[in-house]
C-alpha cells in the first residue's frame, strides 16, 4: 500500500521559482520504498543547486508524513550518500565523512555500482558450487567436519571451543576441549556454537573482569577463520550471497563454507591465512551493517554446522545447515 501523497508548504526558504516547482512535486509524489526515494529526492535537489541546509528541512517534513517513523539520521544519510558530507541533526555545519559512517543501505548501494559486484548472483549459485548435492552436506557428523576444518591439527594436543546460550540469552555456556575429545565424546547437542580459532589454553582470564573463562580472548592469539556474518534482514539471502561474493574477491579468496544460522543470516567462512590483521579489520569495519563486526573477535561463537538453534533462541530448532563446501581447501 502506497503512503498519501502531500503537498508540503515552502516557508521561510529562499529558493528560486525553479527550485520550489521541484520540492513541490518531489512531495507530490507516492512511492514504494522510502528509504529509496530519500537519497533519489536529495540527489535531484543537488542537481538544482540546492545545498544540504536547504534539502534537510525538505526531506524531513516530507518524512514527518511517513506511515513509519523515520529517523533524522536516515535523512542526514540520503544527504551524506549525495554530498560526501555528514549533515548534524541540527541542520547545522557539514564535515567529510566516509563510506564507513555510511547507512548500510546506501553502502549497498555504491558498493552495488563496482566492478566487483555481481548483481546477477545469486544463493543458488553458492549452492551450486558443490562438488555434492547439497542436501548430503546435511548428513555430515558435526564432529567430522569440525575435523576437516581444523585439518593439520594435533587431535590429542590441539584444542577447539564450543558452546550453547544459557536460558534466556543471559549468557554462554563454554567448552574448550581437545579434537579427539570433541570427535569421540559424546557432546550434548545443545552445543551448537563454535569459535573459528584454536585456543592454545584450556583456561584463560578475561580482559575486563579478570574472571577465569575457557573462552578469554587471550586464548586465542591466532586467526585461522574470518567468519563473515550477513545479517540484514529476512528475505536476502540473494542479496547476502552476493556480499559473500564481493569479500571473496577484495581478500581475493573463495570461502571454504558457508552456513545457514538456521534464522536469517549466512556465514562465510574464509581461510585467514596469509591475510594481515589490519586488511581484515578495515574491510569488516568498513562495511558495519552489511557484515556483523562481531566477528571481528577471535574468541567470538558462530554457528556450528549441523546442529539446531536452541529452544530458547528465535527459530528454535532450525538446523544449521551448510549450504556450501570447498572441499578441495577441506581435504
Amino acid at each position: 500500500m502506497q503512503p498519501e501523497a502531500v503537498n508540503l508548504p515552502i516557508t521561510n526558504m529562499d529558493l528560486t521559482w525553479t527550485q520550489a516547482r521541484l520540492v513541490e512535486r518531489l512531495c507530490a509524489e507516492e512511492y514504494d520504498q522510502f528509504h529509496t526515494w530519500l537519497p533519489r529526492a536529495a540527489r535531484l535537489m543537488q542537481m538544482n543547486d540546492m545545498t544540504p541546509q536547504q534539502i534537510f528541512p525538505v526531506l524531513r517534513e516530507r518524512a514527518d508524513y511517513h506511515t513509519r517513523p523515520v529517523p533524522t539520521d536516515e535523512v542526514c544519510d540520503a544527504i551524506n550518500l549525495v554530498f560526501g558530507t555528514e549533515m548534524e541533526a541540527s541542520q547545522g555545519e557539514t564535515k567529510a565523512v566516509g563510506f564507513r559512517d555510511l547507512h548500510w543501505k546506501h553502502k549497498l548501494a555504491l558498493i552495488s555500482q563496482s566492478d566487483d559486484w555481481e548483481s546477477d548472483y545469486t544463493l543458488k549459485d553458492v549452492m551450486a558450487s558443490n562438488l555434492v548435492e547439497p542436501r548430503e552436506l546435511c548428513s555430515i557428523d558435526p564432529r567430522n567436519l569440525v575435523g576437516l576444518l581444523f585439518k593439520n591439527a594435533n587431535p590429542d594436543e590441539d584444542l577447539i571451543c564450543v558452546g550453547k546460550r544459557k536460558p534466556y540469552d543471559t549468557g554462554f555456556v563454554n567448552r574448550t576441549i581437545s579434537l579427539r575429545e570433541f570427535q569421540e565424546g559424546e557432546l550434548c547437542p545443545d552445543f551448537n556454537l563454535i569459535v573459528p580459532n584454536s585456543p592454545t589454553q584450556r583456561h584463560g582470564f578475561t580482559k575486563s573482569k579478570g574472571v577465569r573463562s575457557q573462552r578469554a580472548l587471550e586464548s586465542f592469539p591466532n586467526r585461522r577463520y574470518v567468519v563473515l556474518e550477513s545479517d540484514i534482514g529476512p528475505g536476502t539471502w540473494d542479496i547476502q550471497a552476493r556480499l559473500i561474493k564481493f569479500a571473496g574477491k577484495v581478500w581475493e579468496r573463495d570461502p571454504v563454507m558457508v552456513v545457514c544460522s538456521g534464522g536469517k543470516s549466512l556465514h562465510s567462512w574464509f581461510s585467514a591465512e596469509g591475510l594481515e590483521e589490519s586488511r581484515i579489520r578495515d574491510f569488516v569495519t568498513d562495511m558495519k551493517g552489511l557484515f556483523d563486526t562481531a566477528t571481528l573477535q577471535r574468541n567470538q561463537f558462530v554457528r556450528l554446522p549441523n546442529r539446531k538453534r536452541g529452544k530458547k533462541e528465535l527459530s528454535a530448532g532450525m538446523v544449521q545447515a551448510p549450504l556450501f563446501i570447498d572441499w578441495k581447501a577441506l581435504i
